[in-house]
């Protein structure tokens, strides 16, 4: 995979993720920092991660949580989104190169959204607050891509952290 077909790849998940974002619904917590500690994350992915950051200061709607120790381009990381609730239900229209799985026994609704060559997120609704939860588990994604393990892996995680999140809900 060349370094452009990542970047775009970056730029499509940094959409996918700001599109996610915004005002959220009222029974929904605004800080997507304080539903998962560095702990949970670290058990889940399976390698030591850092306190979780915020995408940018004034918007507390998307953190995440980086593996310690390694270089730049080859942490693995976890992504948490709040969502409203219009973006919760938008995530389910079918779009040609994006996968649509639904789950069940998480939330009251839930389902993987997987855009081609990208690893897939969890999306979660409980009542009225909505997220999603990305997990990147392969350390040589940049520059292999996804595989068939990590993607499971990443489901695996995904679905350990949401259930931890809805604990909180």
């Amino acid at each position: 995979m060349n370094i452009f077909r990542c970047h775009d790849s970056l730029i499509i998940v940094g959409v996918i993720a700001l599109s996610c974002a915004g005002k959220v619904n009222a029974g929904a917590p605004g800080d997507a920092c304080a539903l998962l500690t560095a702990s949970q994350v670290s058990s889940a992915l399976g390698v030591t991660v850092g306190s979780g950051q915020s995408l940018t200061p004034n918007n507390a709607t998307i953190c995440t949580w980086s593996e310690q120790g390694v270089p730049a381009g080859t942490e693995r990381n976890v992504t948490l989104s709040l969502m409203t609730a219009k973006s919760f239900e938008n995530g389910k229209i079918p779009m040609t190169g994006i996968t649509k799985t639904p789950v069940s026994g998480v939330g009251d609704d839930a389902y993987f959204i997987e855009p081609r060559s990208m690893t897939a997120g969890l999306s979660v609704r409980k009542g009225d607050a909505c997220f999603q939860v990305r997990a990147r588990s392969n350390a040589q994604w940049f520059k292999t891509g996804k595989t068939p393990e990590s993607e499971q892996k990443d489901q695996t995680v995904d679905r350990a952290l949401a259930l931890e999140i809805l604990k909180k809900l």
